[in-house]
Formats: structure tokens, sequence, C-alpha cells
């Protein structure tokens, strides 16, 4: 797979390699977290990482 500009079209339609999953969750008193979860569609492995430890009971 060779680099494309930036905000050039990419050369496959919906969720490839090519793209990247972010993740933004934000909670009702406002606070927000977001992080990278990797090309291609999301992970359950890469949400359990980044996700779960901020919304463990008593955070």
């Amino acid at each position: 797979m060779t680099p494309r500009r930036r905000g050039a079209v990419a050369s496959r339609r919906g969720i490839s390699a090519e793209q990247v999953s972010i993740v933004v969750a934000r909670d009702r008193a406002g606070n927000t977290i977001d992080f990278i979860g990797g090309r291609g569609a999301l992970k359950t492995a890469s949400l359990q990482r980044h996700l779960l430890p901020k919304v463990a009971l008593g955070h």
C-alpha cells in the first residue's frame, strides 16, 4: 500500500486498513477521553485496553 497525501480520496470504500479508527467518549459531567483505536475496524482488545479503565466503577 502506497501512502497518500492528506485530504486525498482513499482507494477503498468503507472501513479498511487505509482508515484510522478514532474513539471519543464523553460522560454526563462533560469529561472527554479519546484514543486511536488503530488501523481498520475497531478491535475489542483496543476498546478493553483504553476504555474499560476509564469507565470502571468509582471513576
